[in-house]
């Protein structure tokens, strides 16, 4: 979207960790929510990692909050970590 970027952000860290867990063979079933598809996404990630993008990316997606630049620096450079790990 073309939007706050603290809501921007959120979407790229969120459909980041979609993508890598596609990946690894974990897709998101397109009826699932995102609280549902937490716990798939909490066996393949950081717990941590998982519940602050899933918690931002509802608040973002839904209610329009975007995140703090703090809250989207430590998404990005945790994101950054995994995806440099799976190559």
């Amino acid at each position: 979207p073309n939007d706050d970027p603290g809501v921007v952000d959120v979407f790229r860290v969120y459909f980041g960790l979609l993508s890598l867990a596609e990946g690894r063979g974990f897709p998101k079933a397109p009826a699932e929510t995102p609280r549902e598809y937490q716990h798939t996404l909490e066996q393949l990630f950081p717990r941590n990692l998982v519940r602050a993008a899933t918690s931002a990316f509802i608040r973002a997606c839904y209610g329009h909050h975007p995140a703090s630049r703090e809250q989207i620096a430590e998404m990005k450079a945790s994101l950054a970590q995994l995806q440099a790990s799976a190559g």
